[in-house]
């Protein structure tokens, strides 16, 4: 017993010196590498940006006290890849992060690409003129319920995404993970509240599949990730095969920039018009606020900053900085109580956009 003791003391003495400078690289880059996946790098780092404040936020970044759950943070400026920083390990280049609600502004993509093909008529249609055969679930009141009150967190349905892990739950809801969203109470009549959930984005699979006739992961490889060469990807589904509309979707960073860069081009990549720029300046335009913070269709929109962005739990982000022709991406780690919150990131985006050399 003594013994047990006298180990589980030491254990608890080494755990206790085990500090968070263990998590990052003590060799401070920032340099990206050519990978052949349809970047074109920029090591010409000093033409862009001030190095004097370029050299802080690799500091802050590196550091073993501040940005701990920083993954990744990559640069795009001018349509080239300038900076790519790892702080824990250089093979995060090429690792999925879980994009958790980044997926919700994929969904917003892809309503608008049906849109534009002329798969959905309009953002004001009835959700159930492209599901009708789920009228008998929903309640009389949810029935004139629009695309537009979906994309806005305006549905009402009374969904609650926080307390116990949400995948696990829907993983235990049998045959028809549609059907139980629509048969959850209502909270708010359609268009009343904004009230932000993953419930609304989740009737959007229903509608987009139906519309387009297509599984949703086969339209969004179809229409965004084929387009954009991502070919590593990946997109959870439910216990009946359902896609998840606010969550589920796992990119790694240098995709994650592929698709700013994309919106930032005004949905061009590549010279492919991949979405219409009609559909990106509604998307990124604000239609109510939650928590503070503009929001339009599935983005967050900072009018004063004249920024948009994709936000993931966790601290996952995809910047839009159109003035400066800038995307930044912050990856971080996607699990665990703590999180990279947005002020950090803001901050990592106020920096490089105080840095831009204005050429």
């Amino acid at each position: 017993m003594k013994h047990s003791l006298f180990f589980l003391f030491i254990c608890l003495i080494l755990t206790g010196c085990l500090k968070d400078d263990y998590l990052k690289t003590r060799n401070i880059s920032f340099l990206p590498e050519e990978l052949n996946d349809g970047w074109e790098i920029d090591t010409a780092t000093a033409q862009h940006f001030d190095m004097e404040i370029f050299d802080e936020l690799l500091q802050k970044i590196y550091s073993y006290d501040e940005f701990l759950l920083v993954r990744s943070v990559v640069v795009v400026k001018n349509g080239k890849l300038v900076a790519e920083i790892y702080p824990r390990t250089q093979e995060d280049r090429t690792a999925l992060f879980q994009q958790w609600s980044i997926t919700k502004s994929f969904m917003s993509m892809l309503t608008g690409i049906a849109l534009d093909s002329g798969n959905i008529r309009s953002v004001s249609e009835q959700a159930f003129r492209y599901m009708p055969e789920y009228r008998r679930y929903a309640y009389p009141e949810l029935l004139p319920l629009t695309i537009e009150e979906c994309l806005t967190m305006r549905s009402g349905i009374d969904y609650d995404n926080s307390g116990l892990e949400e995948e696990e739950i829907l993983a235990r809801v049998p045959n028809d993970l549609t059907r139980y969203i629509l048969e959850r109470p209502m909270k708010y009549l359609p268009g009343e509240v904004t009230d932000y959930k993953n419930s609304d984005p989740q009737l959007l699979v229903k509608v987009i599949s139906k519309a387009t006739k297509k599984d949703l992961i086969d339209f969004a490889k179809d229409n965004i990730f084929s387009p954009l060469g991502i070919e590593d990807f990946l997109w959870s589904r439910n216990r009946d095969n359902t896609p998840y509309g606010g969550f589920g979707l796992f990119l790694t960073p240098r995709a994650m920039a592929k698709t700013g860069q994309m919106l930032l081009n005004k949905g061009v990549w590549k010279e492919q018009r991949i979405l219409s720029e009609e559909w990106i300046a509604k998307a990124s335009t604000p239609k109510t606020t939650i928590n503070g913070y503009e929001y339009g269709y599935y983005f967050w929109i900072d009018s004063e900053r004249g920024i948009f962005w994709a936000w993931g739990a966790r601290g996952q982000f995809i910047f839009v900085v159109p003035e400066k022709d800038l995307v930044v991406v912050i990856a971080s780690d996607p699990y665990g109580e703590k999180e990279t919150n947005i002020l950090e990131a803001l901050w990592i985006v106020d920096m490089l956009v105080e840095g831009v050399v204005e050429n």
